[in-house]
């Protein structure tokens, strides 16, 4: 079983990451002695932006939620996972961009997914 911070640094992905480090970061880098300590290093600088990027995901949506008409409103609270909230909430955001409705679109294609899951 591999070390589950193996991130091949030679590949074209790796070399991509390693690039789009700021110069700091690309100092502590070279910093390390062998890949492992440097693959670990580029793993946790990707966790971290993962976690800024969810984070500023989450606030967006809080911004729409906050905004829902009252029709909207009641819409949301139908949705039973976390899922439909969410895809709910970026149709909202759609709409209210597109001018155009998407909820229902979405909804079927979850709808039409879960139900090939069941199966």
């Amino acid at each position: 079983m591999g070390n589950i911070y193996s991130y091949n640094s030679n590949t074209r992905d790796g070399e991509d990451e390693v690039g789009s480090l700021t110069r700091r970061q690309q100092e502590e880098y070279e910093r390390y002695k062998t890949n492992n300590e440097k693959n670990i290093y580029l793993r946790a600088i990707l966790s971290e932006r993962n976690r800024d990027e969810d984070e500023e995901i989450n606030e967006e949506l809080q911004k729409i939620r906050k905004d829902l008409t009252r029709r909207q409103k009641r819409e949301y609270e139908k949705c039973r996972t976390d899922q439909e909230k969410f895809f709910y909430l970026k149709a909202v955001h759609s709409e209210r961009e597109r001018g155009v409705c998407l909820f229902k679109e979405i909804h079927h294609r979850c709808d039409s997914k879960q139900q090939t899951e069941s199966v």
